[in-house]
């Protein structure tokens, strides 16, 4: 098996190059299945949601602002990609429309019948989308209540016993 040679961004440093590497992905993408573009868009929003999780500067002990990314702004892009609304989705989940768009907004508070029913809708976890809610119920709460327990370390159990 012939093996890819890597391209290095030095390579790329003049305009017929770009344009033949430009030409090259077009070229590669137009032979993917639709599933598969479908399935790299779903992977997309999904990642999208792992880099949300993993964003360091909105641990819980510096709760700087940042801009909330709710269920509901999740759910519309995988609707988007999967070209249908949220009244279908709605129908799918044998809910009414109001009901899921107050658990999507977080009116109401996800259970684990609705995670379950995203999960499988997004092919995702139920996990993932407990875990959204969670993390942004903490955000809301802000540093303040952080500050509220703060007196429950273990520090103050430490220093006590000497």
């Amino acid at each position: 098996m012939k093996k890819e040679k890597e391209i290095n961004p030095e390579q790329l440093s003049n305009d017929h190059r770009r344009q033949a590497l430009l030409e090259f992905i077009i070229a590669e993408n137009a032979k993917r299945t639709p599933e598969q573009k479908l399935k790299t868009e779903m992977l997309g929003i999904q990642y999208l949601m792992e880099d949300y999780f993993n964003d360091d500067s909105l641990r819980i002990v510096e709760f700087e602002p940042a801009e909330f990314l709710s269920i509901h702004y999740f759910i519309k892009r995988y609707l988007k990609v999967l070209n249908t609304s949220q009244k279908q989705l709605a129908e799918l989940f044998e809910m009414k429309d109001s009901n899921l768009h107050k658990y999507l907004t977080g009116e109401r508070k996800l259970n684990t019948d609705i995670a379950f029913k995203l999960a499988s809708f997004t092919k995702t976890t139920p996990e993932h989308w407990l875990r959204l809610e969670i993390r942004n119920e903490l955000k809301k709460l802000g540093g303040a209540k952080v500050a509220e327990f703060e007196k429950y370390g273990y520090e103050h159990v430490v220093n006590t016993r000497e």
